[in-house]
């Protein structure tokens, strides 16, 4: 009996343990087990992902209900742009004004620089009571825009407000000496007036005009330094005669004055004294014009020039005086002076002659 009984107990075994597991009451809870141990199994995972920095997108599985987004994870953190305009440099143009905003030179010369700063390069130079659009300011410089049709920056400290228009019975006034005293009634100098300086003026008592400064302050103007009216073309003479008032003025690259001019400086105030507007510098003049012949060029006809032998890119220009003369401001002389073309190979060097008045 104890071996029949030992034989069929494994049997036994086996039939309840069979009995046991198809019973409805396990089922629950071997799901739900299978259910709990699943889930982590996706946070984990984003969460290894995350640790390590790599990026990758992880999506709860449907089986999950949750509304939040999937999570994603960069490698490489970004750091944010932190703006840092308090120190660095202002740019060229800092603010603007409203259009058609204007001041006036208050100095004999404004400079106009390049950049907003006195250490740059100076491309121009505006006149005594001459108007300029400002377009806008940079620390202690006024970006403006000159008659001469340069676009640069001025020292707000030369500048002053704009005067009235002219009046009714006033005159038009331009300085045709290279420099014009303004005094007051007691003969003090109170400023120097350059050469195409203009001004407007009731008529002249005593031999003097009573203009008024930038700033409201008036001075006298002597009639013998001036011209009245509108200025008029009147001969290539004139023109070479305006500019023998500059012999000896040093050279100075951007200058129209008598402090120092440049040689389109000279030949742009000069023509401009006598009624005609060129482009401020040689080359815009070079395309301006009609070419002529060099055997029939005449006084005040312009002559252009490269800077070596045969070429053809215009780099200096000077005023045609006759007798193959003609008077420049040269950086390589003594200034404004009178050169032959037989000088320093000026022949050869010769682009063209330009004409802006056919007679």
């Amino acid at each position: 009996m104890r071996r029949k009984a030992a034989l069929l107990l494994p049997f036994l075994l086996c039939m309840a343990l069979a009995a046991c597991a198809a019973h409805p009451a396990m089922q629950p809870q071997t799901q739900t087990l299978q259910q709990s141990t699943a889930l982590p199994t996706v946070r984990s995972s984003a969460a290894s992902r995350a640790t390590q920095g790599r990026s990758a997108t992880v999506t709860v599985p449907p089986t999950e209900t949750r509304t939040e987004m999937p999570i994603k994870t960069t490698l490489f953190a970004t750091k944010p742009q932190i703006s840092s305009t308090a120190t660095q440099p202002l740019p060229p143009e800092t603010t603007k004004t409203a259009p058609r905003a204007y001041a006036v030179v208050s100095q004999s010369v404004c400079p106009i620089y390049r950049e907003p700063d006195s250490a740059s390069m100076l491309d121009t130079q505006a006149l005594l009571n001459q108007r300029l659009q400002i377009l806008g300011r940079s620390g202690a410089f006024y970006r403006v825009r000159v008659p001469d049709g340069y676009t640069g920056y001025a020292p707000i400290s030369a500048l002053g407000e704009a005067a009235p228009d002219a009046q009714a019975g006033e005159i038009l006034l331009t300085v045709k000496k290279t420099v014009a005293p303004l005094t007051d009634e007691n003969g003090t100098v109170l400023l120097q007036a350059p050469m195409g300086a203009q001004f407007h003026a009731k008529q002249p008592q005593q031999g003097y005009f009573t203009v008024q400064l930038p700033g409201g302050k008036s001075a006298r103007l002597a009639r013998a330094d001036v011209q009245t009216g509108t200025l008029r073309f009147q001969g290539g003479e004139n023109i070479v005669e305006s500019a023998k008032l500059f012999l000896g003025t040093p050279y100075l690259w951007g200058g129209v004055s008598a402090k120092g001019i440049d040689c389109s400086g000279l030949t742009y105030l000069c023509y401009r004294m006598n009624g005609l507007t060129l482009p401020r510098d040689s080359r815009p003049q070079f395309q301006e014009g009609q070419e002529v012949a060099l055997a029939e060029a005449q006084p005040g006809d312009l002559l252009f020039f490269a800077a070596e032998k045969g070429g053809m890119q215009v780099t200096h220009t000077g005023i045609f005086m006759g007798k193959e003369q003609f008077i420049h401001s040269s950086i390589s002389g003594k200034g404004v002076a009178v050169s032959n073309l037989s000088d320093f190979g000026y022949r050869e060097k010769l682009v063209s002659v330009r004409r802006y008045i056919t007679p």
